[in-house]
């Protein structure tokens, strides 16, 4: 059995790219004893061809993990990375979609798109995926002592112990490690 393949999917640019890198590095290093891989689009080597690397991680994708922020969510290459984790949800029920609030907004408001073409959500024979807005979906948090989601910290402000309930809460949706 393959292992489960976690991506990160973040809108590029200084604050979010560093903030995506740091829960890399968090994520990298309890991989090999929670038993996961890794994807991030930093790992993509220069001569790949960078587009057909992430569809083939897409493909492989089990818990897809979206850096939420304003500027992910207006991006062209962030919705295209997360229409194609949608449409795999839609079809299969995989991969797992996880949300990270990055920065303040209110995920209530922001829709998915309910018809035409290849962005409508719900195939009318299973209303049990239904998904009509970013809330309606899992956050790993972050999550504040009262169980309330909260944004990322900045750097040096509580941001470590942030990524480590993160860690805690994507590792009871892996699949129980085999010995």
């Amino acid at each position: 059995m393959a292992k489960p393949l976690i991506f990160l999917s973040y809108k590029h640019g200084e604050r979010w790219t560093e903030l995506a890198q740091r829960f890399h590095l968090r994520l990298s290093n309890v991989a090999p004893g929670m038993d996961f891989e890794l994807f991030m689009d930093s790992q993509i080597d220069a001569s790949d061809e960078w587009r057909k690397t992430v569809e083939k991680m897409l493909a492989r994708t089990t818990h897809f993990v979206c850096m939420l922020c304003d500027e992910y969510w207006i991006s062209p290459e962030c919705q295209r990375e997360l229409s194609c984790a949608v449409q795999r949800y839609k079809d299969s029920g995989k991969p797992r979609l996880l949300f990270v609030l990055a920065e303040s907004m209110s995920p209530q408001y922001l829709p998915f798109p309910q018809s035409g073409g290849t962005s409508e959500l719900v195939p009318p024979e299973n209303a049990s995926r239904q998904i009509e807005k970013v809330s309606d979906l899992n956050f790993l948090g972050p999550i504040d002592k009262n169980g309330r989601l909260v944004p990322l910290a900045k750097p040096n402000e509580g941001l470590s112990e942030q990524f480590s309930q993160m860690v805690e809460r994507l590792r009871a949706t892996l699949p129980k490690k085999r010995h």
